[in-house]
């Protein structure tokens, strides 16, 4: 039997600074569904998002930079400028 101890609301943040998508199942013509892993800089995992990604959506999946925008936008995450 689970038991839950209440406490306070509090405030609790996190800073994610890198992420990995992953197409974890795929319809062809139809739909995927997609992991999304947050970690924070020191490589701890932080959270992990599941969505489907569909139609009319699903079509414009041509590239990587696609799904990398998408998810970007979904959860508000801001792609670093990196110079090499």
């Amino acid at each position: 039997m689970e038991s839950y101890i209440n406490i306070e609301a509090c405030d609790l943040i996190q800073v994610i600074t890198k992420i990995k998508i992953k197409v974890i199942n795929l319809i062809l013509n139809s739909s995927a569904t997609i992991e999304v892993k947050c970690f924070s800089d020191d490589d701890r995992l932080l959270n992990t998002y599941f969505f489907e990604l569909k139609q009319p959506d699903y079509s414009e999946l041509v590239n990587d930079y696609f799904l990398i925008n998408y998810v970007c936008e979904k959860y508000g995450f801001t792609i670093k400028n990196v110079s090499i």
